[in-house]
């Protein structure tokens, strides 16, 4: 349950006496072992954190056992809020060599405070029993906590559990304390129950350890929100008064969005203190946090009590706008480097014209042109305060989540009880929500949302509310559409049924048994015990354990880890020395899987990396491209006769997986991989027929070329779509011996596609009749056809 927000008042009584400097381990089991002091400080600080920026949580600290004037009991810090002072106390405190009793000067303390009978009072004593007192006074201390409405919280370091007896083998002095406590403790619990039997005032014995060990897990920030007043529109009176109707409502939040700390506030070091007063820079372009912490430390210089006020300073934003000046063209000379113009960051500072913000106009973007606006040229919009039902819609369509508000009515208003009980009854019986139109304040910007009803029934009462939260926006609504996993249709339409994508039946069956063996509600969370028959209450009713993984206990761990480092430094002497521990095991437990379901899923994973082929993918190492300096200037050297072995075919997926628009005279592909050629080729898959003309028209590349155009021709053949490729392959071909009738060149070129073609693991066997169909344009050149084109060629 969430406790209360501010209206506290807690006095913390620490034991600072010779017994307090025996050191102790860490109950955690780190292994670290300090002064029982250094843990003590530790728990206290943890609970003045959650404290620190409320108004109404105030804090106070009283130390017993040192060398205080008064009866050896000193009250460090007064009734305050919490601050970074009170912290920097309770870490200066140092241990001492005599006794006290802090209960009564604790008392003092909270009644010299000013507060109302709303506030919770709260007196928490840490002590360890190991130093004698005097028990006389606390008769005394009774009467007073039991007449003021103070709750005692006595914390006992290395003391048995109340529920168990005194170890015998301890210090007789200890042993004494604890009974001591017990008993005080007891009596006090039957003093109040004569005169209040809430729970909040009843007074607890409990042992330090664990209690340490609790405050440090993470822990949300859970408190009751401020109640907020506002009106629930139905209709509009400007349009009709009489069917208009105003329901006053209270809301609050129910949730909120966790965020990390606002780290605003920064501290300047040492050197900068000792700086002289009137020695402070000026500068244009200074930064904005070093002037609010000069400024600061001259307004505040001469109180001396303040310290934290001279050495911090709110971190608030700043920003500086500048005109940068267009860096004028230079014209290198030919022996010039490129990167020799480059401006320098001195150069580059001076080409700056700082522009106060007085003289800027906000200006909107419409294409390339950039329009400016002045801030009064739009009248802002004029908003109402309060929540003005729009509509209607059916609850089972949408499922939110985010912030949400609690609405209930008026509890001084009887009319309004009724109005909106009607309305929620309306809601619930029609199965609707509200639409909704939310203003803050008036002016304020609108908000969309819904308001789902909600009646709860007990005791013969029903209680109606709702809950409120805000509608997306329809950029944030996104909606995916995703093919079927089991019907699965080629681009004619015929209706597949076995294909990598379908899954077969036993797939699906060890897919559903790998699903239900990662069920979480089958796992025990640690410490609780696997549910049986005998696992029951007194009452006969079986157990309920809570679910392995709980949202509740599910925190933030970014936010949680940075909260943990801040608490660490400000607590650390030397962070070198003591660096920041692991992170809490309560912030990592969810990023494990349970054992349990990793043993008894595993056979079956092994199982379906069988039946899906899943298998490990190597990372394929990149080849270093070798570049031909003769052919990348012209110049080509003597050429090397290169063997072009054929490339093996690849085996295409036996579904047709044409687009639709692949018809389309108009669409144009986009750029792929094979738009540029291979390495050690002159022609690309993608266009060898530009390519061929390109190459050969620019270039002494012709043997080259043809013998890359027969690979070509070969790979477009084998990937073809059903015979999309085959015209271009026959028109390549042309080409290719058109330009080799000099070279003989063709002639190989056929020979290595008629051996790839007629091939049984061939795809597209039926080529070769397309081939054989364009007769002589392809055919291999004969003696006679290579002499007459030398004759012409000489003639």
């Amino acid at each position: 349950m969430a406790g209360r927000g501010g209206y506290c008042v807690v006095a913390y009584c620490v034991d600072v006496s010779p017994s307090m400097g025996e050191a102790m381990a860490d109950p955690d089991g780190t292994g670290i072992k300090r002064p029982k002091l250094a843990w003590v400080k530790e728990y206290v600080a943890r609970e003045f954190e959650p404290k620190s920026g409320r108004k109404t949580d105030c804090i106070g600290l009283v130390t017993f056992g040192g060398n205080a004037p008064y009866q050896n009991v000193s009250v460090d810090v007064a009734i305050q809020t919490a601050k970074p002072a009170a912290l920097e106390t309770l870490m200066n405190t140092e241990q001492g060599d005599a006794e006290g009793n802090p209960i009564l000067c604790a008392l003092d303390a909270i009644q010299m405070h000013k507060h109302t009978k709303m506030w919770t009072l709260e007196i928490v004593l840490i002590t360890d029993g190991e130093s004698g007192f005097d028990q006389g006074e606390y008769e005394e201390a009774m009467e007073t906590l039991d007449r003021l409405g103070v709750k005692l919280t006595v914390l006992g370091v290395g003391f048995d559990d109340p529920e168990d007896n005194v170890d015998k083998s301890k210090p007789k002095p200890k042993r004494l304390s604890e009974k001591f406590w017990r008993v005080f403790i007891r009596n006090l619990e039957e003093q109040i129950s004569k005169s209040s039997t809430e729970e909040q005032f009843r007074p607890e014995l409990k042992v330090f350890e664990p209690q340490l060990s609790q405050i440090r897990m993470p822990r949300p920030d859970v408190v009751n929100g401020t109640q907020v007043g506002t009106c629930l529109y139905i209709g509009a009176e400007p349009i009709d008064a009489e069917q208009a109707i105003c329901i006053p409502l209270k809301y609050t939040k129910a949730t909120a969005k966790a965020r990390p700390p606002t780290l605003s506030k920064a501290w300047k070091t040492a050197v900068d203190l000792q700086q002289p007063a009137g020695t402070i820079p000026t500068h244009s372009e200074a930064s904005q946090l070093l002037n609010t912490l000069q400024s600061q430390s001259q307004s505040q210089g001469g109180q001396a009590n303040n310290l934290a006020a001279l050495v911090s300073a709110e971190v608030k934003q700043h920003s500086t706008y500048f005109l940068k000046k267009p860096e004028p063209i230079k014209e290198s000379g030919a022996g010039e480097a490129e990167g020799d113009d480059l401006p320098t960051i001195e150069e580059d500072e001076g080409e700056r014209e700082y522009i106060p913000k007085e003289e800027l106009v906000k200006a909107w973007r419409y294409g390339s042109s950039w329009i400016p606006v002045e801030d009064d040229t739009f009248e802002p919009l004029k908003t109402q305060k309060g929540v003005e039902v729009l509509g209607f819609i059916p609850q089972k369509n949408y499922m939110l989540i985010g912030e949400v508000r609690y609405l209930w009515p008026d509890l001084k208003s009887s009319k309004a009880q009724i109005q909106f009980s009607s309305f929620v009854s309306a809601l619930v019986t029609t199965g609707m929500v509200a639409i909704t139109r939310w203003v803050t304040k008036d002016g304020s910007p609108p908000e969309i949302g819904v308001c789902i009803p909600k009646q709860e029934f007990g005791d013969e009462k029903r209680l109606d509310l709702m809950y409120w939260i805000r509608l997306p926006f329809a950029d944030d609504d996104h909606r995916f559409f995703f093919p079927s996993l089991t019907n699965y249709k080629s681009v004619s339409g015929n209706e597949i049924t076995e294909h990598p994508y379908i899954p077969t039946q036993e797939q699906s069956d060890l897919m559903d048994e790998l699903v239900k063996g990662l069920d979480l509600d089958s796992v025990t969370p640690e410490g609780a015990t696997q549910q049986d028959d005998e696992d029951e209450d007194e009452d006969g009713e079986p157990i309920l354990h809570s679910p392995w993984y709980d949202p509740a206990f599910s925190y933030n761990p970014a936010i949680h880890r940075t909260k943990q480092a801040i608490l660490h430094a400000s607590l650390t002497a030397d962070t070198k020395a003591d660096p920041l521990g692991p992170p809490h095991p309560e912030l990592t437990k969810y990023f494990y899987t349970p054992e349990k379901l990793v043993e008894q899923t595993e056979k079956i994973t092994e199982r379906l990396k069988d039946a899906l082929d899943i298998k490990k993918v190597t990372r394929v190492q990149r080849k270093k491209r070798q570049i031909d300096i003769d052919e990348l200037f012209d110049n080509p050297g003597p050429g090397k006769t290169e063997t072009v072995s054929p490339a093996k075919p690849k085996v295409a997926a036996d579904v047709d997986k044409k687009p639709d628009f692949a018809d389309d005279p108009d669409f144009i592909l986009p750029p792929s991989a094979d738009a540029k050629p291979k390495p050690g080729r002159l022609i690309s898959n993608l266009r060898p027929l530009e390519d061929f003309k390109r190459v050969t028209a620019s270039g002494d590349v012709f043997k080259k070329a043809i013998q890359d155009m027969g690979v070509v021709v070969e790979e477009n053949v084998a990937t073809s779509f059903s015979k999309q490729a085959f015209p271009d392959a026959i028109a390549c071909l042309e080409e290719a011996r058109s330009t080799a009738l000099m070279y003989e060149e063709t002639e190989t070129i056929v020979k290595n596609l008629e051996k790839a073609v007629t091939d049984p693991s061939f795809k597209h066997k039926d080529f070769w009749k397309t081939f054989k169909a364009a007769g002589k344009k392809v055919a291999p050149i004969s003696e006679e056809e290579a002499a007459a084109a030398l004759e012409e060629e000489y003639d």
